[in-house]
Parts: structure tokens; C-alpha cells; sequence
């Protein structure tokens, strides 16, 4: 029976292994910006959209749940044109019950974010701290997930 190292533990628990992710904002060069450091630690950033943008998809895709199949994380900043944070965190929150969302902070999210499952991260949001959040975020849920029993 094969063992498992020290280092192939710390491995499996220490990198993204193509995590997928998500990422909703609406100022564009921060969401690139954004997307190609994840990417270059090694996660999939499977979209990049604006606020309006995600509504758009999810009043056009049905059934929702199917829509997100397979992302791992959202970020979001809340700070939207044409809607509000609130309400874009609300109808991805029952798009994806179970998918971890990391929020920049606002004010106006702050009351909601625990009934919504919503990490807020701390100011200031520098690169290298969302960078370190997902990668928690991540670790966490994998090990929900294992502690239940999942893949």
C-alpha cells in the first residue's frame, strides 16, 4: 500500500490545482488585473464579468443551479453600476448555495453577509491579501468537503 509524504500532503493542501473561479466587477482593468494574477498562481478564471452582466446571465439561464456547475469560488465587488450589490450578492447566493463568495468591502453588504454565506474581506484589499483569501476560502471548503465525505 503506497504512503503519502509529508510534501505530497502539504502539496495537496498548499495549491489551487485549477481551482475554477469567477470573478464579478464591474471596473474592468481591476477585474483583469485580478484575473491574470489568479491565473498565474494557478487557477482557472472561467469568467470575468460586471455586475449587470451576471444578472443578465442569470435571468437567462435556467435552471441556475446548472449554470455555476463546477466553479469554486466568486469574488464580487459590490460596488456596481446600473444595480445593486445587495441584490446581485442575493440572486447569486440562490444561484449557488454552497459556492464560497468573497466580497470586497461595502457598507451596504455588511448586515446581510452572514445570512448570505458572503466573506467581506478587511481594508485594505491589496492583491497579495485576495490572493491569500482565496487560496483560504478554498482550503476550507475542501475540507468541508472531505469532513462529509465528498470527493
Amino acid at each position: 500500500m503506497p504512503t503519502t509524504t509529508d510534501d505530497e500532503i502539504t502539496q495537496r493542501w498548499t495549491r489551487p490545482d485549477g481551482s475554477r473561479i469567477v470573478i464579478v466587477i464591474d471596473d474592468r482593468e481591476r477585474r483583469e488585473e485580478i484575473a491574470a494574477r489568479l491565473r498565474h498562481e494557478g487557477y482557472v478564471v472561467h469568467g470575468a464579468l460586471s455586475g449587470v452582466e451576471l444578472l443578465r446571465v442569470l435571468e437567462a439561464v435556467v435552471p441556475r443551479k446548472l449554470l455555476f456547475d463546477g466553479i469554486d469560488l466568486f469574488i464580487v465587488d459590490p460596488h456596481f453600476t446600473g444595480a445593486t450589490g445587495l441584490e446581485v450578492l442575493r440572486r447569486l447566493r440562490s444561484a449557488t448555495r454552497d459556492t464560497p463568495i468573497l466580497a470586497l468591502p461595502d457598507d451596504t453588504i455588511l448586515a446581510d453577509a452572514a445570512r448570505l454565506r458572503i466573506e467581506v474581506l478587511a481594508l485594505p484589499v491589496k492583491l497579495d491579501h485576495l490572493v491569500d483569501a482565496v487560496l483560504l476560502t478554498l482550503l476550507s471548503r475542501r475540507a468541508a468537503v472531505a469532513e462529509r465525505g465528498g470527493a
